[in-house]
């Protein structure tokens, strides 16, 4: 009974000591600090010998990232870092040496297959490489960002505008004119989400506009590293008489 309760003593001393040595971050899903009832993911970091080990969750607990910083402040990255997609694949990997990518870093698609290799030198690209979803290798220069778009391309989007807003009668009458400002976001899969008024006019104009841009079909998605990424878009919608 003694052994017992002396091992738990030194549980509940050991838990208290991580727990004062641990600071914790919040993450909106731009990578900006919030408050926890907003955060997509939180940041553990703890003291290990003469460095720091953190430890990033996404808001259900499924591991996110591991890494090691120079202070808890959690500011500066050195080492090796890894990333993962909420379905807990592997979604990049490599070093940072004072806060900037150095030497190979692997890129994955959410399948796990490789999808690019880049050779950093302190944040500057040497070389890139990729491959494609069925693991061959793509030939020819490729670009280490590459925008969404939408089917046809920018020509066929301001069609697609055109043939598709409909002018609101009351509005139309009263001489309501003016150019609403519409943000969404483009998904890894090319859908639409979080569409919103930027820049607002009338709200029957502003109606219209986030009707269209809901209304558009899928999108070719964004790419970094060749792989695809979810990408803030602003589309202006002019109302003229």
């Amino acid at each position: 009974m003694k052994y017992t309760l002396l091992l738990a003593l030194i549980f509940s001393g050991a838990t208290k000591l991580l727990s004062q040595d641990t600071t914790y971050f919040y993450f909106d899903r731009g990578g900006h600090e919030t408050k926890k009832e907003h955060d997509y993911y939180y940041r553990k970091v703890f003291k290990l010998n003469d460095g720091y080990i953190g430890y990033d969750y996404y808001a259900n607990d499924t591991l996110r990232m591991t890494g090691a910083y120079t202070s808890a402040k959690a500011d500066v990255k050195m080492g090796k870092f890894t990333y993962y997609y909420e379905n807990g694949i592997k979604s990049r990997e490599g070093i940072f040496v004072a806060d900037k990518y150095d030497g190979i870093w692997e890129y994955y698609y959410k399948s796990g297959k490789l999808a690019s290799k880049v050779d950093y030198l302190m944040d500057s690209e040497v070389s890139l490489e990729y491959w494609d979803e069925d693991g061959n290798k793509m030939a020819g220069p490729n670009a280490n960002e590459v925008m969404p778009e939408f089917p046809g391309g920018e020509i066929e989007l301001m069609k697609y505008i055109k043939s598709n807003t409909h002018y609101p009668d009351s509005a139309f009458k009263k001489k309501i004119t003016g150019m609403v400002q519409i943000g969404f976001v483009i998904t890894t899969d090319g859908l639409i989400e979080d569409v919103k008024v930027i820049k607002s006019v009338h709200p029957l104009l502003d109606a219209e506009a986030l009707r269209v841009v809901k209304s558009m079909p899928s999108w070719d998605p964004g790419r970094q590293h060749n792989v695809p990424v979810r990408v803030s878009y602003i589309l202006p919608i002019k109302f003229q008489k």
